[in-house]
């Protein structure tokens, strides 16, 4: 509940760690870009399977005239669970009230409007997008087995277990990048490849990859995307990626999954009147599709700093 004792400020109007939900941003944000919808929590990510490892066949005339044994190429459905992001806000009469006064202290009228409940949604909606972009990295899966379980999504990072670098708490290098670029081809084409990580790691991207050219008034370097032999990357800024880890995906295997209320993916509604204040909710129930954990890799045990 946003009371009258919640003050009122003078001054430009500044969110703190505003860029926090770089990975969100780039799937498209909360209800944009390409995304799906079902109609039940659980969904299909797609159907898996996978070949033998190459050889060369021994078959002789008699063999070949005999027949053929069939193979039967068998199948896994992979799934992911959307969960539950639900975020409420609430002002008091009193307070809607007070539209000319900072701080506790009277203005002239018309100074200032009070605009609790739009900044109160607004902030709602803020905190919701951190908890999604947290949520679609570095999600923990929990299906809700019961109406007292709460169903979580699967994130990117805790989804990847086959494409594996372990740093061993060394600088990220060229070396390390190729490796698990090498890795990856094994399995991946990576049709759209991007690199997903923190602050830091970006530095090191423009150590490794920056050739600032000589000028006398002009240096250094910010490397945004980085060409290797096996495609060019774009590097995504993600400050809810942990800070030793480095993510090499295919981003067109990645998009947000809801599953609407109503048609809605995004409820934003004002709540019935429970005494002399404004309420509203937020609510929305989402998860991640990667496709298949092994599209995509990770260089963990990285340095931070």
């Amino acid at each position: 509940m946003t009371y009258s004792d919640t003050l009122n400020y003078l001054g430009v109007l500044y969110q703190l760690k505003a860029n926090r939900t770089g990975f969100l941003s780039y799937l498209g944000g909360m209800a944009g870009g390409n995304y799906a919808t079902y109609g039940s929590f659980i969904f299909p990510m797609g159907v898996n399977y996978e070949l033998p490892t190459g050889s060369q066949p021994a078959i002789d005339e008699e063999t070949a005239a005999a027949g053929v044994t069939p193979t039967t190429q068998t199948t896994a459905q992979a799934t992911n669970t959307v969960q539950i992001f639900h975020e409420g806000y609430k002002v008091s009469y009193a307070k809607e009230s007070r539209v000319n006064e900072v701080s506790g202290v009277a203005l002239n009228a018309g100074t200032l409007n009070n605009t609790a409940m739009a900044f109160q949604r607004a902030a709602a909606l803020g905190r919701m997008a951190i908890k999604m972009d947290y949520s679609f990295l570095n999600g923990s899966y929990q299906a809700a087995s019961s109406t007292s379980t709460a169903a979580k999504t699967r994130g990117l990072i805790t989804a990847i277990s086959t494409h594996e670098v372990a740093a061993g708490s060394t600088d990220l290098s060229k070396d390390l990048i190729n490796q698990l670029l090498v890795s990856l081809t094994a399995d991946s084409d990576l049709d759209n490849p991007v690199m997903i990580g923190g602050a830091f790691q970006k530095t090191q991207i423009s150590n490794i990859y920056g050739f600032a050219p000589d000028d006398r008034n002009i240096g250094g370097v910010n490397v945004s995307r980085v060409v290797t032999d096996f495609g060019e990357f774009d590097y995504v800024m993600a400050l809810h990626c942990p800070a030793s880890t480095l993510v090499i995906a295919d981003g067109s295997k990645l998009r947000p999954v809801y599953c609407p209320y109503n048609g809605d993916i995004i409820t934003d509604e004002l709540l019935a009147k429970t005494g002399a204040a404004d309420a509203g909710q937020i609510y929305s129930q989402a998860g991640i599709d990667y496709g298949h954990e092994k599209f995509h890799g990770k260089i963990t045990g990285l340095t931070t700093s």
